[in-house]
């Protein structure tokens, strides 16, 4: 009856050692993210990010950050039928300033990489601009008295709007707490007239602690 007792104590201490080594360690971690942005235009995002752990799960997290321009086929057309009539082009553009928070799940795994998926809500503030040129002369500040031309909110207005993302990616470790992410992010911006959907494949480096 010891004997049986002594083994069944040596295999509860062994698997309590098993599952502790199987526990991820729960950290926060703070990170920087740079990458393109795709779509009708193609540019560059900038962001911060940052996370807490709710379990062994779900973190809660935070992103803020600028994609320098996500303009629209529909903002192109605008900034071209001005361009025309002035009997030169014109260029629009389209940044937008963001924040979201929400909650990322790990995925279980026991590789190097440590999958996710996120959601989060926020705001977005989108912000509209062209500039117009004739012969090569930036003519934006003369329109109205030298053509006659009122630009409309569909090239100059800024809308803040509710923002919804949507995020898959991986964590993996560089180096002690330095670890690497590579993720993507599609946005939709509820807009007054009509949703803006942004898509962001971005490259970080982070901090656990």
């Amino acid at each position: 009856m010891r004997c049986i007792s002594m083994t069944l104590a040596a295999v509860s201490l062994c698997m309590a050692s098993v599952a502790q080594a199987q526990t991820p360690e729960l950290r926060k971690y703070v990170e920087f993210a740079v990458g393109p942005t795709f779509g009708h235009k193609s540019d560059l995002s900038l962001g911060v990010e940052g996370a807490f752990p709710l379990n062994e799960s779900f973190d809660v997290f935070a992103e803020g950050g600028r994609m320098r321009n996500v303009a629209t086929s529909d903002l192109d057309a605008a900034a071209a039928v001005v361009g025309q009539f002035i009997g030169g082009t014109g260029v629009a553009k389209q940044s937008v300033g963001y924040f979201d928070a929400g909650v990322r799940y790990l995925i279980p795994t026991q590789g190097q990489f440590e999958p996710y998926v996120s959601l989060g809500l926020g705001f977005a503030k989108v912000s509209r601009s062209a500039t117009f040129t004739v012969g090569g002369t930036d003519v934006t500040s003369q329109l109205l008295d030298r053509f006659g031309v009122q630009l409309g909110g569909d090239l100059l207005e800024d809308e803040t709007k509710a923002l919804l993302t949507f995020g898959l990616g991986a964590h993996f470790t560089v180096r002690n707490n330095v670890f690497g992410d590579v993720s993507y992010r599609f946005g939709r911006i509820f807009l007054a007239e009509q949703g803006l959907s942004t898509n962001r494949l971005q490259f970080g480096i982070g901090y656990r602690f």
